[in-house]
């Protein structure tokens, strides 16, 4: 397909998912969430932002790790993976070098909350090996921790009011340092005042939600405490809060050498 006739595909993708989205939100319920951040993506023309030329995934099982060698617009080829593990996070890095080394360059993180969503793309480093197996089997793995290094870009969706620009990232900039403040203090309190080992977010917001405004905190969160910083994050952004406070055992899932098979 020529660049024209891709263009006029988008295009009408596009005008569809518009229609869509209007009968989605006439008969909308909060479980539509999801639904609607993958329409206002469709857009904007994020989700049509990279063209996947080759997947690989676990063959003998649903979920865990998923791995893609995509193209964006300008045909640069970048290496794209994520995890039923990790859940709202892309992660990308370079294009594998012959011997199958390649660099990791950003993070995309996407969810939803009960009025919207948050979009971030996150600076991030560290090394991985991609090797090709034959013709339909690749092995990967990261070579050691991810190092998260500040947000880059992104938009913000609540209620009917949409941010994007300098506006956005400023705001999920500010969002990022809070949060990363307030998980270093949440670790500190999940192990004095013995949680549990989490099995899954649902069960990190049943236990923090009666004590994230009662335990004793430090002069940072009890600064967000009061100038209602707090709240707002915890009700727009527990995922993203749930993600740093098991940051490093979530992207160990990474580390593990695993064998993945052709899909696409």
């Amino acid at each position: 397909m020529d660049a024209d006739g891709w263009m006029r595909a988008v295009c009408k993708l596009r005008a569809l998912c518009a229609l869509f989205l209007c009968a989605l939100l006439l008969g909308s319920c909060g479980s539509t969430t999801a639904l609607v951040e993958w329409g206002g993506r469709a857009l904007d023309g994020s989700v049509f932002a990279f063209a996947t030329h080759e997947a690989w995934a676990p063959l003998n099982a649903s979920g865990g790790l998923e791995v893609r060698l995509v193209a964006g617009r300008d045909g640069a080829r970048e290496l794209a993976f994520s995890s039923s593990d990790i859940p709202y996070l892309t992660f990308f890095g370079s294009e594998p070098a012959d011997d199958g080394a390649f660099s990791l360059k950003r993070v995309h993180f996407l969810a939803g909350n009960f009025g919207g969503w948050n979009e971030a793309e996150i600076a991030a480093s560290g090394e991985g090996r991609f090797r090709r197996l034959g013709v339909d089997y690749v092995s990967f793995a990261l070579l050691g921790g991810v190092a998260l290094e500040g947000v880059t870009g992104g938009k913000i969706r609540r209620e009917n009011t949409r941010l994007t620009g300098e506006r956005a990232l400023e705001e999920l900039k500010n969002r990022n340092e809070r949060i990363a403040a307030l998980a270093a203090w949440m670790k500190g309190a999940a192990a004095e005042g013995g949680a549990p080992a989490f099995a899954d977010e649902d069960a990190f917001e049943a236990w923090w939600g009666g004590r994230l405004f009662s335990l004793p905190a430090g002069e940072d969160v009890a600064a967000m405490r009061e100038n209602g910083s707090l709240a707002a994050d915890w009700n727009e952004a527990a995922a993203w809060i749930y993600l740093y406070c098991r940051w490093d055992e979530l992207s160990g899932v990474l580390r593990r050498d695993v064998v993945l098979g052709r899909v696409e």
